[in-house]
């Protein structure tokens, strides 16, 4: 009895992929000094690529603590998606776009940038707003606790400016 046709392999192949070795290489090697201006260009990256998939069960609470710098986040995300989709990095067109879907790209972007130029004021003037109440509540908890005992009038009132200033220099 010959053994010759034998083969002792089974299933598929144990070795990793190049793409994975490649991954290996670039998170242990790459990843750790990348600096911050590189860090963003990959995250916009994966990004764009849509490479991890949103979880469409993720509900956002719009209320009281609900942060609507994410939302503008997300707007930027999208203009720089849309300028990578048809520019190279250098600002060059990329190949295979035409000048009516470039123009359609530039026109998108100026819009809602021009959308978030106009609402910036407000957002930080809200986010501003929400600083102080937040501030004042615990400037008023702080105040409370603290058992002022004899101080009354315009010493409590300097006293709560100079926390409010503290705690508003803070944030």
């Amino acid at each position: 009895m010959s053994l010759d046709d034998f083969d002792v392999k089974s299933g598929s192949s144990v070795e990793p992929s190049r793409i994975e070795i490649e991954l290996d290489r670039f998170m242990f090697n790459i990843l750790p000094h990348l600096n911050e201006q590189q860090g963003r260009k990959l995250v916009t990256r994966i990004s764009t690529l849509e490479l991890v998939p949103h979880s469409e069960t993720e509900e956002i609470a719009y209320g009281a603590n609900y942060d609507i710098t994410v939302e503008v986040q997300g707007l930027i995300s999208a203009v720089r998606a849309m300028q990578n989709s048809v520019m190279t990095p250098e600002g060059k067109i990329r190949e295979g776009i035409t000048p009516r879907e470039m123009k359609e790209v530039v026109t998108s972007t100026s819009s809602l940038m021009n959308l978030l130029m106009k609402s910036h004021e407000k957002l930080m003037t809200f986010e501003r707003q929400r600083a102080l109440e937040q501030s004042t509540v615990d400037v008023l908890r702080e105040l409370g606790d603290s058992g002022l005992g004899d101080r009354k009038g315009e010493e409590i009132v300097s006293l709560f400016v100079e926390m409010m200033e503290a705690r508003l220099e803070k944030d």
